[in-house]
């Protein structure tokens, strides 16, 4: 192989890896918005569990805040 085959596997690794770490990034904030906010608000609550239909929209808001950051 010549040398320009090496460096395109060389670059096309490093992509890989890339979008291989922002994949697991994206997993991470994505897991933490979805169940673990909402149900910390329901238990901060300390009500019945049904009254967590009132506490779904501030929890939503958390979420899309943590996946978008806050200048939403």
């Amino acid at each position: 192989m010549n040398r320009k085959s090496w460096e395109f596997f060389i670059y096309k690794l490093k992509q890989l890896k890339a979008s291989k770490a922002m994949m697991l990034h994206f997993a991470k904030i994505n897991e933490k918005a979805s169940y673990l906010v909402i149900s910390l608000r329901i238990t901060q609550d300390g009500k019945p569990h049904t009254v967590g239909e009132s506490l779904v929209l501030p929890a939503i808001k958390d979420a899309v805040r943590i996946h978008f950051g806050e200048k939403v």
